[in-house]
C-alpha cells in the first residue's frame, strides 16, 4: 500500500489498532448487539476516536445519540456524577431506558445508550469563544468538586495501569501489543517505547504519590 504524505500513513496505522484494541477488547461485536436491544432507529457509526473507541455515535437517527460501554460498576459511577452536574445546571447526557433500565449487557459488556446534550460546539478559532470556554471550565471543576465519591471508578486504574482495561482480553497491555506486533510490528513496539517513555514522565513527576480520583 502506497501513502501520499506521513500523516496520512499515522492516521492509517491508528486505525488499525484502534481497531485492533476494540474487537480485542469485546467492542464493536458487543455493541451492534447491545444497540439493537435499545430498538431505537438509526445505526452504529464508526467509534469515537478517544483512544479507545470506548463510544459509538448512532447515525441515521431521530436524535443525537451515542451508544457508550460503561465499566466495571454498570454505569453506577457515570450516573451518579451526571447526576450530580445536572442539578447543577450542566447540559448532561441522558440515560435512554432499555428493556430492564438504562444498561443493557451483550457478550458480558455493559452498555448504555444516551441522549446527547442540548446545544451546538462554538467557534473554537475565536477568542471570545475561547475565554468562555475558561471560564466554564473553571466553574466546571468548581461544581465537580463537591461530587461525593471522591475514588477512580471500578475498573479503572491509573495513567500507567493499562492492563486492567484489556482483562480479560489479555494478561497485560504488552502481551496485547505483542499480538499486534504479528500484523505491524514497528508500530506495536514503537507504542511500547512510547508507553514507557510516559510512565518514566508520570514517576518523575510524582504521579504515583497522588491520591486515585
Amino acid at each position: 500500500m502506497a501513502w501520499e504524505t506521513t500523516n496520512e500513513k499515522c492516521r492509517w496505522h491508528t486505525r488499525r489498532y484502534s481497531g485492533f484494541v476494540d474487537d480485542a477488547c469485546g467492542g464493536t461485536a458487543a455493541a451492534a448487539e447491545a444497540f439493537a436491544r435499545f430498538g431505537v432507529p438509526g445505526a452504529l457509526g464508526q467509534p469515537c476516536a478517544d483512544g479507545w473507541s470506548a463510544r459509538w455515535p448512532v447515525t441515521g437517527g431521530e436524535r443525537p445519540l451515542t451508544l457508550v460501554r460503561l465499566g466495571d460498576d454498570g454505569g453506577a459511577w457515570l450516573f451518579a456524577v451526571t447526576r450530580h452536574m445536572s442539578a447543577r445546571g450542566w447540559p448532561v447526557e441522558t440515560p435512554l431506558n432499555g428493556p430492564g433500565g438504562p444498561v443493557v449487557t451483550a457478550q458480558g459488556v455493559p452498555f448504555a445508550l444516551l441522549q446527547g446534550a442540548a446545544g451546538e460546539p462554538g467557534d473554537r478559532r475565536s477568542r471570545a469563544h475561547q475565554h468562555v470556554r475558561g471560564r466554564l471550565l473553571a466553574r466546571f471543576h468548581r461544581d465537580a468538586a463537591s461530587f461525593a465519591e471522591r475514588e477512580q471508578r471500578l475498573g479503572f486504574g491509573r495513567a500507567w495501569e493499562l492492563d486492567l482495561f484489556v482483562r480479560p482480553r489479555a494478561d497485560s497491555f504488552n502481551a496485547l501489543l505483542a499480538e499486534f506486533a504479528a500484523e505491524q510490528r514497528d508500530l506495536a513496539w514503537a507504542l511500547r517505547r512510547e508507553r514507557y517513555r510516559n510512565l518514566r514522565e508520570l514517576a518523575r513527576m510524582g504521579y504515583g504519590r497522588a491520591t486515585r480520583r
